[in-house]
């Protein structure tokens, strides 16, 4: 396959790091290592996409090469982007799915194949950038495609109505005898959608990367010895345990001897590293440079441009300022375009639709009961995009939580060192969520009787009144 050279990523770069931390997130696990990536956006591709999803909510997706069709070849998207079929294109937000980690407990199919022991495998992605739009909601493929015969020009996409659609919290499937001893990150996201437009996709990075089922899962939380089915997240010293929230409340309420034990939260155990220095491995990255946000140990502190008292401090202090600040998710409340609060608005809107098309109803059946249909017409449209608008929404509040879990999550299974790059590569993309602007169509309640006892809508009777008077 041959790839540019100019458009390599190179490890090390905030880049490289970036995509990492996206592959952990979307596959919830450490197994995965990034072993090439390649940057494969072209400037038309890009103006194209930009000018289609401005104003829109975009997602990141990951597309597996070997389950993309003849048309798109590896060769075929490098030189001229992706292209969606006719039927439309199925784009997944959320977890990858595939066969050596499903994120769906008791596969049938799949069961032999988790006898068979792990292997080390290599796979190659696309990650991309894939705008929605609005979306109407359908069953499945099938459905989508009869409801896209009549579906209003405002809407781009269908939604697939899924009970995997919400988050769960079953543990991914792991081997019973493998190398996974706990459990990992909970909260799935996966949000299927078909798209219609190549527009709407973009390809950014070629990813090569290996997933070794038999390594050890670094980013798993041990179970509670006592109850040994939820996760701990509490240390005792006293008796040298680890337990989860709802042991630890009871056990230590047994009485107030016991209640006087140390207890502190599972990521501030003593560690015996913090963590092997990128530059020397062999070495620990006692310092951090906060000019630069890099870890680095005593060897390359000889060197560093940046050597100063004010530049420097220790790895530990850096590591204890990150966990002293708020909650992930109560940040992330606060700096959410108030998501929550936008969501109930549009709640109350569609309670308001539906309330003006109940007296907008009662009027006319005093009158007449033909203009009924398109009073149904006008508030059903009303109400699917208003609900496109409220699943935009959600879909980011929903991402938003999903990657608050995960860092969560990684506070409690990652030394200090790896903590601090993987939490600044967080910051980065979640900033790039929150950045993105949201599709703001307004809606209007406002179905009103016009003259003969016809159905408009506001924006339908202003043009009319503009067209009069042009």
């Amino acid at each position: 396959m041959a790839i540019v050279q100019d458009r390599t990523v190179f490890p090390d770069s905030k880049e490289w790091q970036f995509l990492e931390f996206a592959l952990q997130l979307h596959l919830s696990t450490s197994r995965a290592k990034l072993l090439q990536a390649w940057d494969v956006s072209l400037p038309e591709t890009v103006a194209a996409f930009n000018a289609k999803s401005s104003n829109q909510l975009v997602n990141p997706v990951f597309l597996d090469v070997n389950k993309l069709d003849d048309n798109n070849t590896v060769q075929d998207i490098y030189r001229r982007g992706i292209r969606v079929p006719n039927d439309g294109m199925e784009i997944v937000i959320g977890n990858i799915n595939f066969p050596d980690l499903p994120i769906i407990e008791n596969i049938p199919e799949l069961d032999e194949k988790m006898k068979v022991p792990p292997q080390k495998q290599t796979y190659q992605f696309f990650l991309c950038d894939v705008t929605t739009g609005l979306s109407l909601t359908a069953k499945d493929r099938e459905d989508a495609a009869r409801s896209r015969v009549s579906m209003p020009l405002e809407f781009e996409s269908h939604q697939i109505v899924d009970k995997r659609s919400e988050p769960s919290n079953v543990t991914l499937y792991c081997f019973p005898d493998g190398p996974v001893k706990g459990v990992l990150p909970r909260q799935k996201l996966y949000e299927k959608f078909y798209i219609y437009d190549s527009s709407q996709i973009l390809a950014r990075y070629l990813l090569t990367f290996e997933f070794d089922a038999s390594k050890i899962e670094s980013f798993a939380l041990p179970f509670c010895e006592i109850c040994r089915d939820l996760p701990a997240t509490i240390y005792c010293s006293s008796d040298k345990a680890k337990m989860c929230k709802e042991c630890d409340e009871s056990f230590h309420a047994a009485n107030k001897f016991v209640a006087r034990h140390i207890r502190v939260p599972l990521n501030q155990i003593p560690r015996d590293s913090i963590g092997g220095c990128h530059v020397h491995p062999r070495e620990e990255a006692k310092h951090y440079c906060l000019f630069c946000t890099t870890a680095i140990c005593d060897s390359c502190l000889v060197d560093h441009r940046h050597n100063n008292k004010l530049d420097i401090i220790p790895m530990t202090n850096a590591y204890k300022t990150i966990l002293q600040e708020k909650e992930v998710q109560e940040e992330l409340i606060a700096r959410n375009f108030n998501v929550k609060e936008q969501i109930k608005q549009i709640e109350e809107l569609m309670k308001i639709v539906q309330q003006g098309k109940k007296e907008s109803e009662e009027e006319l059946y005093r009158e007449m009961e033909n203009p009924i249909k398109r009073l149904e017409e006008i508030i059903d449209e009303k109400a699917k995009l208003v609900l496109a608008q409220q699943n935009c929404l959600h879909t980011r509040h929903l991402q938003l939580s999903w990657a608050s879990d995960f860092i969560a999550h990684m506070r409690n299974t990652l030394p200090p060192l790896d903590f601090l790059s993987v939490w600044l590569t967080y910051c980065r993309f979640r900033k790039e969520i929150l950045d993105r602007p949201m599709p703001n169509k307004p809606v209007y309640a406002d179905a009103t009787l016009v003259g003969s006892i016809k159905i408009a809508s506001k924006q339908a009777t202003e043009h009319l009144e503009s067209s009069k008077h042009a």
